[in-house]
């Protein structure tokens, strides 16, 4: 039996942690930042530009910042949380909380 494999996600990100470049535009995951330490400079893994805040959707970069926008179906910007689940080409967006089961 042949497995069809168009419905298996390559990637599967949470909606809070998706961004747009604020240079090229292009989708931008928080889990390609994971492994960085907390000073360092990002960079676009598309143009090398450098990413910031504003690429994540928050309003500053400092204590007390705020999401004030989303990347959301179609990969454009929306000014409220997306509430249900959506695909982004091969990239599966969850709304919900991920959660990981404690061994």
């Amino acid at each position: 039996m042949k497995t069809d494999t168009t419905s298996i996600p390559v990637n599967f990100i949470p909606v809070e942690t998706l961004g747009k470049c604020e240079h090229c535009g292009k989708i931008i995951g928080g889990e390609d930042y994971a492994d960085s330490e907390g000073d360092e400079v990002w960079h676009c893994k598309h143009c090398r530009g450098i990413v910031g805040h504003a690429s994540f959707g928050y309003d500053k970069p400092v204590n007390g910042c705020k999401k004030v926008r989303w990347v959301g179906p179609g990969g454009e910007w929306v000014d409220k949380k997306p509430k249900e689940d959506f695909r982004i080409g091969s990239i599966q967006v969850t709304v919900h909380p991920m959660r990981f089961p404690v061994f």
